[in-house]
Order: structure tokens, then sequence, then C-alpha cells
């Protein structure tokens, strides 16, 4: 079984997932429980674009200095052929959540990847799932991650993540308009 779940907002207002698999013995020979969690940041379109060019302008101003001095070209031209080439967002990292969102304003969205693995949060600004079960997974993330799960109420706890339901794009919507209207 493998879950992804928006567990919530985060305190710094960026959008937390964790991920849940039990191995069912496929790796070593026993029920293996793994948990990790990561974090994306909204960020508008617009703003995702210019971060995303200043980012590879950076780049290059760093690469080219001593070739860019042999070629006379400007770091400008540079850049914008790589943006060009790659993308307008090639310099942002949203691999983790790639999806874009739109509110109903119009005004896009796109989630830049945050921490990731072993990254927990203990508390929440704003729950996605039951805050008691949030705190019973992180629990039992502290004592069997990379372990054997054994049949106990672990376990059914586990299993009543699998009755989670969550339409992400609409999730993230909301997380967004929680951020941006936070009264």
């Amino acid at each position: 079984m493998k879950k992804k779940i928006l567990a919530g907002i985060t305190r710094d207002d960026e959008l937390y997932f964790l991920e849940i698999d039990t191995t069912n013995g496929k790796r070593n020979g026993y029920n293996e429980f793994t948990m990790s969690g990561f974090t994306v940041k909204p960020i508008t379109l617009e703003d995702a674009k210019n971060q995303s060019y200043e980012s590879i302008k950076s780049l290059v101003e760093d690469e080219t200095r001593d070739i860019n001095n042999l070629y006379l070209r400007d770091i400008d031209d540079i850049t914008q052929n790589i943006v060009d080439s790659d993308g307008n967002l090639s310099g942002l990292d949203t691999s983790l959540f790639s999806e874009t969102v739109a509110l109903e304003n119009g005004t896009e969205y796109v989630f830049e990847s945050g921490s990731c693995g072993q990254h927990k949060e203990k508390e929440l600004k704003h729950y996605f799932i039951n805050e008691n079960l949030y705190k019973q997974l992180l629990k039992i993330w502290d004592r069997y991650h990379l372990k054997e799960l054994p049949e106990n109420s672990a376990m059914s706890i586990i299993e009543e993540t699998k009755e989670i339901k969550q339409d992400f794009v609409e999730e993230a919507k909301r997380a967004i308009l929680l951020i941006n209207n936070p009264f």
C-alpha cells in the first residue's frame, strides 16, 4: 500500500504532504513500514517565472564570466536562450508537486519544492486530515519507520489512511486561499 496525503499547511505557509508505504514483505520478507514528509510552497506562476529566470541568470553569470569575456555575449541573452530552450520554469524545482492550479480570479500558482525525506512537522497551522490521526501517524513514524509493522493498532491506523480521499488540486486551491486570507 502506498498513500500520499496532503496533511495540511505548515506554520511557514507551505503545504505539507505525507507519503506512507508498507512493503507487504517485498523488501525484507516482512511488512516493513516507511513514511516520509515533504513541503511545497505555493507561488504565483508569474513570480515563479521571474524567480526561475533570476536563478538561471545567476547560474549563467557564475559559469560564464570567463567565457563571456571571450564571446562578448550578454548574460540576459544567454539566459533567455536557456529559458526559450528549457522552459519558463526550468530554474525552479517543482518536482514534488508539479500541478499548476488556477484560482477563480484567474491567478495561476505552481508549487516550489521545499524539504523532503524525513521532514516532520510536529504541528500544523491548518489540518486537512483529522488532527488526532495526524498525531498518531507521527508516533507510528517515530516508532516503526523502516521496521516491521506489527498487526496491532498501528496497522489499523495505517489502514485508516486508505479511506482518505483527496483531490490534490482542489485541496491546493483551498490551501492557497487559507494562506492568502488567514482570517
